[in-house]
């Protein structure tokens, strides 16, 4: 029954300390116990940065907090070298579910990619000091590769002033779903008292006049967002995926067998062992997956024996909730890919690290990168 300011008061303390946190699992109608010890978070702005197999470059870039650019210049210098040039055939840039930062580093970063003169985003506000324009300042980098940038419908605020500027300036497409919308500039005034007061100041535009946001924005904050030039649904965003993965049950099982699965490759029989052990385990541990389409019908099956309706209806009605669990229960079954890619991942991570999970999975076999990959040149897989 904690507020989220209560909730935070208890978890902060002297760093070195240990906390006891219980988390409530109601996928599995279960809780756990674990100890944490606190600590300062350090702020890692790329997990990943490498050469794909399509011999693309890819950056993944998790927020646009303070440094966020001057990482991506020392990647793109590691990166795309004297000697690797001539073999590189493009950049993938990931901001999915990046929530943004700071608009300076946004500004930053689009400046690598766009050519000295380009005009990466301007600011209009009620004030004239708030309308602005910021043009690169420096040669693209990578000297015109072809470029991707992946976004969804996290991807945010300073990440939008990336991807639109680098869309608006036809230098980069954008591949993935729809951004998040948020088009706005706050300011910070701070009070002699040591309070503060965050205010929305102006918004910004990309191109010649795209806003996210229109006048209105003091009454709407979110906008409408950018559009990809090439949609990907995301296969991973299936709601059973997210229950599956409140449950910790991927996590739990990945660890307590990640030799195994860390030594299989895709396509193994033991691949089929372990995905049908993990697929039973969750079945044993309790993980139900209840679709709208069976949520719904529960619903209407309620309506129906309080409205008086007919006893063929009522029958009708259980018939197809009959099947609509059925078609649910085999849901982990259906998406095995899925299931494999995912528990390699944490297998490996835990194993070996983030980094390698990055580059023995997520890079060489998640669909979107290698779509992405497709797009400008590389041969997918």
């Amino acid at each position: 029954g904690l507020n989220s300011s209560e909730s935070t008061r208890l978890l902060r303390g002297k760093e070195g300390t240990e906390v006891s946190l219980v988390i409530i699992r109601p996928s599995i109608k279960d809780t756990l116990r674990v100890s944490v010890t606190r600590e300062r978070i350090p702020l890692l702005h790329i997990p990943f940065a490498g050469i794909t197999p399509d011999s693309m470059i890819y950056i993944r870039l998790l927020d646009f907090e303070s440094g966020a650019s001057e990482d991506i210049k020392a990647a793109l210098d590691s990166l795309y070298t004297n000697q690797n040039k001539k073999s590189i055939r493009g950049m993938i840039l990931d901001l999915r579910s990046n929530p943004g930062g700071l608009f300076g580093e946004a500004r930053k970063v689009a400046d690598l990619f766009l050519e000295d003169g380009t005009r990466i985003v301007g600011t209009t506000g009620r004030s004239r000091w708030e309308n602005q324009q910021f043009f690169a300042s420096e040669p693209d980098r990578i000297e015109g590769l072809p470029m991707a940038v992946i976004v969804d419908r996290g991807s945010a605020s300073s990440s939008e002033v990336v991807a639109g500027a680098l869309q608006q300036a036809g230098r980069a497409v954008l591949v993935g779903d729809t951004t998040y919308g948020k088009g706005l500039v706050q300011g910070f005034v701070r009070f002699p008292d040591g309070d503060g007061l965050r205010l929305t100041i102006s918004r910004y535009y990309v191109g010649d006049s795209l806003y996210l946001n229109q006048f209105d924005s003091v009454l709407n904050e979110i906008g409408q967002g950018l559009a990809p030039d090439h949609l990907f649904e995301f296969s991973d965003r299936h709601p059973a995926f997210y229950d599956l993965e409140r449950s910790l049950l991927l996590f739990r099982f990945a660890e307590e067998n990640k030799q195994e699965i860390s030594s299989s490759s895709d396509g193994n029989n033991s691949e089929h062992n372990w995905l049908d052990k993990f697929i039973a385990y969750a079945k044993q541990e309790g993980f139900e997956y209840e679709s709208q389409s069976s949520e719904e019908i529960a619903f209407l099956q309620e309506l129906a024996k309080t409205s008086g309706s007919s006893e063929k209806f009522i029958s009708r009605l259980s018939q197809w909730k009959e099947k609509s669990e059925a078609h649910d229960l085999s849901e982990l079954d259906r998406n095995r890919t899925y299931l494999s890619r995912r528990l390699r991942q944490l297998a490996i991570q835990s194993s070996a690290g983030e980094y390698e999970a990055y580059r023995q999975v997520i890079v060489p076999e998640q669909p979107v990168i290698n779509y992405a990959a497709s797009l400008l040149g590389g041969g997918g897989h």
